[in-house]
């Protein structure tokens, strides 16, 4: 709810950004992601990501990443290729070696 009210301006200016240019804006906390046609998100990411400084954010370029859209894509570590958001199939199953190795070890 914090992260809501702390990003209502900014989140007002890319929605309305988003739609003037035919993208998809999602944000989880301090995550945003935009999503669309690649020739959209070129001609519109300079206004976008120029959004963000003047509502007091400042973008996190070890985070920031753009791809060309995936069979599965994984978004903030989840699994976004389907209806409902999971996690990834893979990171389930490291998990369970991980327990499964602590339990044999002792710990």
């Amino acid at each position: 709810m914090m992260a809501n009210l702390i990003a209502f301006e900014l989140d007002d200016q890319h929605i309305i950004q988003s739609k003037k240019n035919n993208l998809d804006r999602t944000r989880w906390i301090d995550d945003i992601i935009f999503s669309g046609r690649s020739k959209d998100l070129v001609n519109s990411t300079k206004s976008l990501l120029g959004a963000i400084r003047p509502h007091g954010f400042q973008l996190n370029n070890k985070k920031t990443n753009y791809q060309v859209r995936a069979e599965r894509p994984i978004i903030v570590g989840l699994d976004v290729g389907s209806k409902v958001p999971h996690i990834p199939y893979v990171v389930i199953d490291r998990i369970r070696d991980i327990l499964h190795e602590c339990e044999c070890s002792g710990f």
